[in-house]
């Protein structure tokens, strides 16, 4: 699977399912014919994740219809412009098993970007550092890890900073090698970063947990004590988020 510009961004095996037939290529002299059949396919892509853009899918298939053998086309980047595979690396304009005419066969991949809202510090992190390197990811996240982390799980379930989805990027975030730092010293709930000014939320207890110090192992390893600087959330015009103080040890 390829972004338009051409760099690959997944490759493999993937399954494809059959989802069944959708329908039939006619023309307006001929629309009862049903040798053309149009079929539904869908590819298992749970392996990886994607940034919101726009992609192409190579992909080919083997089978028999009513129309004889056939492959499914390969894109070769141009939208619009999709080419079937004739084997041994020989590619040709899609054409119609009927009329034998050209086709064009544009297709796109639909889906949701949430997963992969940290998509860019996921890339640019695994592409520019190492976990077996001291690594610090930290600032307002926006998210809150899990429900410890939230004043009210039932209040807050499927909103922003607490869905599904986030959760779900920043667990990718982690699973590159970084751990959260503060939740290794503090397990307990109800310690938060962050409290809205509505309503007097500091003062009521009404806080989210979504300023992080997340850190490789070298790194966290060496902490020796973490907190929230509450105090500095109190006085005459605060920030709405309180500081997170790391202390460690010497490299």
């Amino acid at each position: 699977m390829a972004i338009n510009s051409g760099t690959l961004v997944a490759s493999g095996t993937t399954a494809l399912d059959n989802a069944g037939l959708e329908g039939y290529r006619v023309t307006a002299s001929d629309q009862g014919n049903t040798t053309r059949q149009i079929y539904r396919a869908t590819a298992d892509v749970t392996d990886f994740q994607l940034t919101a853009g726009s992609y192409w899918l190579r992909w080919s298939l083997d089978g028999t219809g009513v129309s004889g053998p056939w492959q499914p086309p390969t894109s070769t980047g141009e939208v619009g412009n999709a080419m079937q595979s004739l084997g041994g690396g020989s590619f040709a304009a899609a054409a119609d098993s009927g009329d034998g005419l050209g086709v064009e066969l544009p297709f796109s991949i639909n889906g949701t970007t949430g997963p992969v809202r940290l998509g860019r510090v996921i890339d640019h992190v695994a592409a520019t550092c190492s976990p077996d390197q001291p690594v610090v990811v930290a600032g307002d996240f926006n998210i809150a890890p899990d429900d410890r982390d939230v004043w009210d799980p039932a209040a807050t379930a499927g909103a922003t900073h607490v869905s599904p989805p986030e959760r779900e990027s920043l667990a990718h975030l982690q699973a590159w090698g970084l751990r959260d730092v503060f939740r290794e010293h503090h397990p307990e709930p109800r310690l938060y970063s962050w409290w809205d000014y509505r309503a007097g939320d500091f003062h009521q207890g009404r806080g989210m947990r979504i300023d992080l110090v997340l850190a490789s192992a070298p790194f966290a390893d060496r902490v020796r004590w973490c907190v929230v600087d509450r105090n500095a959330r109190k006085g005459q015009q605060p920030s709405d988020h309180a500081p997170v103080v790391v202390d460690t040890a010497e490299a």
